[in-house]
């Protein structure tokens, strides 16, 4: 098993924050890590990263101050990864479109600012919230409840819903996926990108702090 933590840093400043759910009341609404973005600046010099992060509407974060930046879970574990894997259902060889973290019960957070786009129900996924980020969107599957609505405006950080095992699943996790331009990318590398970004920027602000 790998934790996001091993993929990629995990950035120094952690601020603890309260997630509260919109529309319904739950017991069970977990604390999660936040991390706090003071401002975007260049961009990364890697030529692999700058395809993702130009697609990111980089001028309209620059005007929000303090953007936040949240993992889809308080405790990421993933369980399965982007790629080709062994189908759990068919025994087959088969693409898997996104990652899965274990979960039990656990909130859903979004990971940006954006949008929701879409919470409806399919047979592959159950329940599932998908939110608008610009050229990007990312889904959340296989959720037990939904606790938001469609075409309200969130924070990264805001409980969409809980982990659950609806849909086509073997048990209960989250199954999470990005689209950039209606194409499924690998997560990872995108959430790699944002935590790279936002470790920079931290490191920044606690030179300056030492300074003063």
């Amino acid at each position: 098993m790998r934790t996001l933590k091993q993929l990629s840093p995990i950035l120094l400043l952690i601020i603890p924050y309260t997630a509260k759910a919109q529309f319904n009341t739950i017991k069970k609404v977990k604390i999660l890590p936040q991390i706090l973005i003071d401002s975007i600046t260049s961009l990364p010099n890697n030529p692999e990263d700058n395809s993702i992060w130009e697609a990111v509407n980089v001028n309209n974060l620059r005007q929000k101050a303090n953007v936040l930046v949240s993992m889809p879970l308080q405790a990421p574990i993933i369980s399965s990864g982007f790629g080709n894997r062994i189908d759990p259902l068919t025994g087959k060889i088969k693409f898997h479109y996104g990652l899965d973290f274990r979960g039990s019960s656990d909130s859903i957070m979004a990971i940006l600012p954006g949008t929701i786009k879409k919470v409806a129900y399919s047979r592959s996924l159950g329940n599932y919230v998908e939110v608008e980020h610009g050229e990007f969107k990312t889904i959340y599957g296989h959720l037990s409840q939904i606790l938001v609505r469609e075409k309200i405006e969130i924070t990264a950080g805001t409980v969409l819903g809980i982990t659950g095992s609806t849909g086509r699943s073997t048990g209960e996790h989250l199954h999470f996926a990005i689209k950039h331009r209606g194409k499924t990318i690998n997560p990872v590398s995108f959430l790699n990108l944002i935590y790279r970004r936002v470790e920079m920027e931290a490191r920044k602000k606690v030179i300056e702090w030492n300074r003063n």
